[in-house]
């Protein structure tokens, strides 16, 4: 059976949860986006990002003009 990879970044969905609490308006999960596209070098699973977290509903939801 193979290991699950843990979806450890949940203290950034929980930043991104405050910053939008805090500033509805806020676009910080488009820097947070911006920055890891580049700086792509980066292994973003070993942060524990799982692979496509970018496509997930909660960090897409606003960049693409949604609600989250």
């Amino acid at each position: 059976m193979p290991e699950k990879q843990p979806y450890n970044n949940r203290p950034l969905a929980v930043v991104e949860f405050l910053m939008l609490k805090i500033n509805p308006h806020s676009n910080w999960e488009m820097h947070l986006l911006a920055l890891m596209a580049k700086h792509t070098g980066v292994p973003q699973a070993r942060m524990g990002f799982p692979p496509g977290w970018q496509s997930d509903p909660f960090w897409n939801a606003r960049v693409a003009g949604g609600q989250t």
